[in-house]
């Protein structure tokens, strides 16, 4: 769940379905830095589902050590987006802020979720 909600998050920033239209004059100056965080989601999705898939094949140890330091990164990942949604993405678009927010906050929930099986 947390690969796919990942890659699906990525592929809205990267073809720009999301509106930034509450950036005012400044919109459109996002565009380089949202395409690289939505590609870099995309990319950690398909990192985790592999790893994930891997499991059954490899060494479980290792694979869930490098999972662990996968999720952690994609949890920290959230931050500046569900910062930045929170503090401007209100005076835009409010059915684009209460989606985009709430895939990341179920985004972070997945990946504490998937945290937690990992660490057993």
């Amino acid at each position: 769940m947390t690969s796919i909600i990942s890659i699906l998050l990525g592929i809205l920033y990267m073809t720009e379905i999301i509106s930034f239209d509450f950036l005012g004059s400044e919109a459109g100056s996002q565009r380089e830095a949202v395409n690289l965080w939505g590609m870099i989601s995309s990319g950690m999705g398909v990192v985790v589902l592999v790893s994930c898939l891997s499991l059954r094949f490899g060494k479980r140890r290792i694979i869930k050590t490098f999972l662990v330091g996968v999720l952690i990164f994609l949890f920290m990942l959230q931050a500046p987006p569900i910062l930045l949604w929170s503090i401007f993405g209100s005076s835009g678009d409010i059915k684009d802020f209460i989606f985009v927010l709430s895939m990341h906050v179920i985004l972070v929930v997945t990946i504490v979720r998937t945290l937690i099986i990992a660490t057993r």
